[in-house]
């Protein structure tokens, strides 16, 4: 009685099944024709169960064109393929979009094993395609960074071998070594690190077995038997536990830095000797010329006494000169005054003012005040102190009145009184009294 039940009521929970499934299931003729579908096509395709029946080859058209021969068989039953799982397709919606779909088939037989049919059952798998494609990108984009990095990404097992788990494909481009090398030999890295550095590695890897994270350099042996120089910057990977499981880390090849290292220290020790050598030099050429100075200062006192000789012997002499004058030209100019006629008196008086002013500091005064006073202008200048008219002078000198008005204003000029309200005379006789203010 059951058994006759549940079968009465097979057809009918089917149905309901199929009804409310979220998958797209089809039913199709020997012929390929559909002849029922759920009404979940319409979510996935965006076509409503009428407009599915009414579009000729249904449901080939929706279809992408290039997925049509890799699901054929599902849609149209074939003894060959009787059946298939999870074939997957793009699907064509009526918007233009594009939905991904997984196809399942079954193609069902007569008693005499005649096509009767087939059922699919399409699952939508847009959203999980959707972030497989994402994920392919984000990987993409991994391999395009790591790819280009300077660093080269690892990961390893535990100690003590720390054996290779992963390493980026830029091993090949950086340091010339495949990853399947690391992978199939355990001590691959370790063969290549440079003899004298590997106590120094070791000790590293036991700083990472305590759980601390490291960064240090080494050198290691490039594809071409050369070594060039690491910075390994490594850190544990713990389990659950809080035990170290492995270690990720990268490495950067820092040759040329350390290359540069080389040479600047080079350089610094090649300056600190210049500077060693420089410095005696400039001891040495300091005790010289402290020498030097020493004997310039014994020079200079020995010339400084030499020209207090010589001032003294010019005073000797002015001296000398000014007492012979003294005693012997002016009481003889005095008693020429006395026998001559009167008209000559007056040169006899300025050549006796003019010895005068030889052995006084008048013409020092006046050639201090201008050193560019030609020897005919002292002249003028002397005779003008002494009281004689332009009229006299021009007659002394045999020249025209307009001469002397000339050299005079040339006088000033040169003396620096041009501009000024002050008498040429009283500038010059102030000259022979010591006053040079103007």
């Amino acid at each position: 009685m059951h058994m006759r039940r549940q079968a009465e009521l097979a057809p009918e929970c089917v149905a309901t099944v199929a009804e409310r499934s979220v998958d797209w299931h089809l039913w199709l003729a020997a012929d390929g024709r559909p002849v029922w579908m759920n009404a979940a096509v319409e979510r996935i395709t965006g076509l409503t169960i009428p407009e599915c029946f009414a579009l000729p080859g249904f449901p080939t058209p929706i279809i992408h064109e290039d997925d049509r021969v890799r699901v054929a068989a599902a849609f149209a039953p074939d003894k060959e393929r009787p059946s298939g799982h999870d074939r997957e397709f793009r699907i064509v919606r009526t918007d233009g979009t594009i939905a991904w779909g997984a196809v399942s088939w079954q193609v069902v037989f007569d008693d005499i094993g005649e096509i009767r049919g087939s059922c699919a059952s399409i699952r939508d798998i847009t959203e999980r395609k959707r972030a497989e494609e994402a994920l392919e990108g984000t990987k993409a984009r991994l391999d395009a960074l790591l790819a280009s990095s300077p660093a080269v990404i690892y990961t390893c097992g535990p100690s003590p071998t720390y054996p290779t788990t992963f390493i980026s494909d830029n091993i090949n481009g950086r340091f010339g070594y495949r990853p399947d090398e690391f992978y199939k030999d355990e001590m691959f890295w370790n063969k290549r690190v440079h003899p004298d550095d590997l106590e120094h590695v070791r000790t590293q890897l036991e700083r990472i077995n305590r759980g601390e994270s490291v960064s240090y350099e080494y050198r290691f042996r490039h594809k071409n038997g050369a070594y060039i120089w690491l910075r390994d910057d490594m850190t544990p990977l713990h389990d659950e536990a809080g035990n170290v499981i492995g270690l990720i880390g990268s490495w950067f090849d820092i040759t040329e830095r350390k290359w540069a290292e080389a040479m600047l220290q080079r350089a610094h020790d090649e300056l600190e000797r210049r500077v060693r050598e420089r410095t005696a030099q400039l001891a040495d050429a300091n005790t010289q010329l402290l020498v030097e100075r020493e004997n310039l200062e014994q020079k200079n006192l020995a010339l400084k006494e030499i020209l207090n000789q010589f001032e003294s012997g010019k005073r000797e002499i002015a001296e000398q000169i000014q007492s012979n004058i003294y005693r012997i030209a002016l009481p003889l100019i005095d008693h020429l005054q006395r026998q001559t006629s009167p008209g000559a008196e007056h040169y006899l008086g300025l050549l006796k003012n003019s010895l005068i002013d030889i052995v006084s500091p008048f013409v020092g005064r006046l050639e201090s005040q201008s050193t560019r006073l030609t020897p005919r202008e002292l002249e003028i200048c002397n005779m003008i102190k002494n009281g004689m008219s332009s009229k006299e002078i021009a007659s002394a000198l045999h020249n025209s009145i307009e001469t002397v008005f000339k050299q005079r204003k040339t006088i000033r000029r040169k003396l620096g009184i041009s501009n000024r309200k002050r008498n040429l005379t009283s500038f010059l006789r102030s000259l022979d009294r010591g006053k040079t203010s103007h």
